[in-house]
């Protein structure tokens, strides 16, 4: 079983990963609050909504340049990703 401890230094290390991360094609990490319920992170207003909301608004066209690029910056955080996990 994770003691509370262990699972609030958990916690931290991402936070502290998160705050490090720079990436052009990433919103940035602003801050958190640890509650006793949770965790609330703090992050800029995206007007637009998230990357699911931009995929699912039948109001974008999505042309193949588009797409293909997305691909591309996907494929680029995925390697972020892997590269925090080290």
């Amino acid at each position: 079983m994770v003691t509370y401890a262990v699972a609030v230094h958990t916690a931290v290390t991402c936070l502290t990963q998160m705050r490090e991360l720079r990436h052009d094609n990433l919103v940035p990490f602003l801050g958190a609050c640890l509650e006793h319920d949770g965790i609330v992170i703090l992050m800029p207003f995206c007007s637009r909504g998230g990357l699911d909301d931009v995929l699912r608004n039948e109001d974008y066209s999505l042309d193949n340049m588009f797409v293909a690029s997305l691909v591309q910056d996907l494929i680029k955080v995925g390697h972020v990703h892997d590269e925090c996990r080290k």
